[in-house]
């Protein structure tokens, strides 16, 4: 069966023109796309390594940061002047001399 429309084959040429034309800058925007997709991954994987990095260093510190509690726990048991009293004693002379 034949359609008696008929067919214009300026305009029909230049549809697949421009479809091509089309076909081809959105194979380039999807090769773009991809493009900045892998370096997005490559950074996050770039950033990932150093969050790691940084949470190997901190758990390396662990236990200079529990000795130093240790130690400011056992200062702060025992009563030892602060600065505030220190000056406050000598104001009052009873400091040493």
């Amino acid at each position: 069966m034949s359609s008696n429309v008929p067919i214009n084959t300026e305009t029909n040429g230049s549809s697949i023109n421009s479809r091509s034309i089309f076909e081809k800058q959105r194979d380039v925007l999807i090769g773009q796309v991809a493009q900045s997709m892998e370096q997005i991954i490559t950074n996050l994987n770039i950033l990932n390594r150093n969050i790691e990095s940084f949470i190997t260093v901190g758990k390396e510190f662990e236990s200079v940061s529990t000795l130093w509690k240790m130690f400011h726990d056992v200062l702060s048991k025992e009563h030892y002047p602060m600065p505030e009293e220190t000056q406050e004693t000598e104001q009052n002379g009873e400091g040493l001399v």
